[in-house]
């Protein structure tokens, strides 16, 4: 067998392959009041072979594996001056659509084993969704040693998951401590003083990559450097007709990798990759808040929970996802907020108020500039309730090509149920690596270069991206010293008792 160093080697030549509320103003502000980095589309395609969210057919419960096509495929290249301009607007609009095809998938309604109950519409009802039934992190990821519970279809007596018990056990963002979801380790209080939590859920097919290399906790980490198991990816590299290729072998992680078809390539210097059919790899990164009585909750996707003995109602604020696609191997990364958390700003830099919206994250009587985006003065970590209020915006406009896009699926949820708690979410954007499907490549040009959710990277708005992120975790050591996490910061994240003494927990994902 050829070394790693040979292995990329001939991978680096690989290039593109195809394996392949109902009211718009919610969306759009004036348009000469905000700052747009993305680029507007050149030819927008949106809603291909979507047009029912009831009929069965159409099967939009299905989570969509086939991510961004070919450059040889698009139609129109041939005839520009500009290819990666044209390709960079193009494979933006792709990937914004795949970003809203799997949040209805990742949102349908769920059968009590956790399955897409594809009988009904979406958004017909509120209720656990798929992604609620995965497995959330803290019963993945052991400070304990133990080996993570079996993974379990069905609900409880009381109606939640049974991976997650009564619901997750959701973080409180605590200063000074790298575990909790928040990169600025702050409480981020709504204006009602509550604290916003977070939880993180992973798939079946990370599971079991997970649960079968033994990466939940450092003592199964450095076996599985040492023996170097052979997992199920759904990507094999064959050299010279005889050499199988694993990614292990690298000394690095490589979860499951979706495909939406058995595809061969030949990848040049003697060697074929393989591609396998699956979902591949998904994580969920939900952020929610505690909603009172001034709330009307039937805006909101809820959970009810039991915390220090009392019944309290959350609301999702905020939704990341990432999925690991053949064309996307260092990850599609989506991000989704409520439509009522925060104001934009203006070009004089001025929360730009929306008539009749009472923003969750935003005082509208108290319009002080100087005051934006800043961790309050007075923090209590670890407390549910009595947060001193802070004055949040979004620093960055959604491109018009997402204001236009949120417009026509939400149209398209609003035909399936015209009062869905789903009307009230849109998407913030999309970030996907550009040109650059190389499966061990982890740096490459990314589009957009940021990307930011207003209650998830709240105080680094206008430097933050998922890759740039991500890029940097690691497994058994710190960003030099560690093996590469495959861009996911809970590998970090099992510590041992003897551990916890002596190391900073670091952030999750």
């Amino acid at each position: 067998m050829k070394t790693p160093k040979y292995i990329l080697a001939f991978v680096i030549g690989w290039i593109l392959v195809d394996s392949c509320r109902t009211d718009q103003s919610a969306d759009t502000a004036t348009t000469d009041s905000l700052v747009t980095r993305q680029p507007a589309p050149t030819s927008p395609s949106f809603l291909v072979g979507l047009t029912d969210l009831c009929e069965q057919s159409q099967q939009a419960y299905m989570i969509p594996v086939k991510g961004l096509p070919a450059p040889a495929t698009i139609p129109g290249l041939d005839k520009v001056t500009d290819t990666t301009a044209f390709l960079r607007s193009y494979l933006q609009t792709k990937a914004n659509e795949l970003s809203w095809l799997t949040f209805i998938a990742l949102n349908w309604p769920a059968t009590p084993n956790g399955t897409p109950d594809s009988t009904t519409c979406f958004g017909s009802r509120d209720g656990i969704t798929v992604w609620e039934h995965w497995m959330p992190g803290k019963e993945l990821f052991r400070t304990d040693n133990r080996v993570p519970k079996p993974w379990q279809y069905g609900l409880t007596a009381k109606g939640h998951p049974i991976n997650s018990k009564e619901a997750p056990e959701l973080h409180i963002t605590k200063l000074n401590e790298l575990s909790q979801f928040n990169p600025e380790r702050h409480v981020l209080p709504d204006q009602y003083g509550n604290s916003t939590l977070y939880e993180v859920f992973y798939n079946r097919f990370m599971y079991n990559y997970i649960v079968g290399g033994k990466l939940y906790n450092p003592l199964g980490q450095e076996e599985f450097i040492k023996k170097r198991p052979r997992q199920p990816i759904g990507l094999t590299l064959i050299q010279n007709q005889k050499d199988t290729i694993y990614p292990e072998d690298l000394g690095r992680a490589f979860l499951p990798i979706g495909s939406a078809k058995d595809t061969t390539f030949d990848a040049g210097l003697g060697a074929t990759l393989s591609y396998y059919q699956n979902v591949g790899s998904i994580m969920v990164k939900s952020a929610w808040t505690v909603l009172t009585a001034n709330e009307d909750r039937s805006k909101y996707h809820t959970r009810t929970i039991k915390r220090d003995g009392n019944q309290v109602v959350l609301g999702l604020v905020a939704l990341h996802f990432a999925h690991k696609l053949a064309e996307a191997p260092r990850w599609m990364w989506s991000t989704f907020e409520h439509v009522s958390n925060t104001p934009l700003v203006d070009k004089h830099g001025k929360a730009f108020l929306k008539p009749g919206v009472d923003y969750l994250y935003f005082d509208e009587s108290q319009n002080d500039p100087s005051t934006y985006n800043k961790p309050p003065a007075r923090e209590r970590p670890g407390k549910l309730t009595g947060q001193q209020p802070v004055q949040i915006v979004r620093v960055e406009k959604p491109s018009s090509e997402i204001d236009q896009m949120n417009h026509q699926f939400r149209t398209l949820i609003a035909k399936a149920n015209t009062k869905s708690v789903w009307l009230n979410y849109r998407l913030v954007g999309t970030q996907w690596p550009f040109s650059d499907p190389i499966p061990f490549n982890i740096k490459g040009p990314i589009e957009p270069a940021l990307l930011a959710n207003a209650v998830m990277e709240t105080y680094h708005q206008g430097t933050s991206s998922c890759m740039g992120c991500h890029v940097k975790a690691r497994f058994l050591g710190d960003t030099v010293t560690g093996k590469f996490a495959d861009f996911v910061w809970g590998l970090s994240l099992g510590l041992s008792p003897k551990q916890k003494k002596t190391t900073k927990p670091p952030r999750t994902l």
